[in-house]
């Protein structure tokens, strides 16, 4: 799987408040307990846990051992400024509404943090339905859901708020390579710290970037393209995929 804070292609898409929805701060931010550590530190921790809970098992069916490569891009080493700039336009009035203030970002020399891990199973499971159990509907549309199995580390379900918690923009992407069926796929989220008026409407305080265009109707699902995917790999230098 490889990992990129802040971002992305095109536009992320903020659900509008429903009339009965909560209003209010995002109670995943307020709940996560840093508990002396740095944000920076905290987030290693939860995707360190992360990555041995997915180690692949070798042909004795013992754990491979997983390789996590952590690199901080910019422009000076290969960031493709223009196409993480789409990303950050489309969340702009979003993340100011919200708190996230643009003394937070660098607009002239942004910088990415990249993770890349190997011998990893990705995100397995039922990507299409998000009330699914697996690891991708888990990962992307389940918070503090204490649903681990003995011997997985973090069992609370609230580490993933650390990767929005250390990036600028509260986003990541994803791109997962599935050892089960081979598929890779492509989708980001975004949390910001409270739902927030932008121009008349009210929004939800997370966001999705993916092949959807906000229906209320159906949900976030990943990019599967080829393009899409070539794209996002070469805007942020990635290996995993590489010859």
């Amino acid at each position: 799987m490889a990992l990129t804070l802040p971002v992305a292609e095109t536009t992320w898409f903020f659900p509008r408040l429903r009339p009965y929805d909560s209003g209010g701060r995002n109670p995943i931010f307020a709940n996560f307990k840093i508990e002396g550590w740095t944000k920076a530190q905290a987030f290693i921790r939860e995707y360190l846990q992360n990555v041995l809970d997915n180690r692949l098992p070798n042909d004795q069916g013992e754990y491979q051992t997983a390789v996590v490569k952590f690199r901080l891009l910019d422009r000076s080493n290969g960031l493709d400024f223009d196409y993480n700039r789409k990303c950050l336009k489309s969340l702009e009035p979003h993340l100011l509404a919200a708190g996230l203030g643009a003394e937070m970002r660098d607009y002239a020399n942004p910088r990415v943090l990249v993770a890349e891990e190997y011998c990893t199973t990705g995100l397995g499971g039922e990507y299409r339905d998000s009330r699914a159990f697996g690891d991708f509907a888990a990962f992307f549309h389940r918070e503090a859901d204490d649903t681990k199995t003995r011997g997985k580390n973090g069992r609370a379900g609230q580490g993933k708020a650390t990767y929005h918690m250390i990036s600028g923009a509260g986003a990541f992407m994803v791109l997962t390579v599935r050892e089960a069926d081979s598929k890779t796929l492509l989708m980001g989220k975004a949390s910001v710290p409270r739902t927030h008026l932008v121009g008349e409407d009210h929004y939800a305080w997370r966001a999705f970037w993916s092949d959807w265009t906000g229906s209320q109707e159906d949900q976030p699902v990943p990019f599967v393209s080829d393009r899409a995917i070539s794209s996002f790999q070469k805007a942020y230098d990635l290996k995993r995929l590489a010859s």
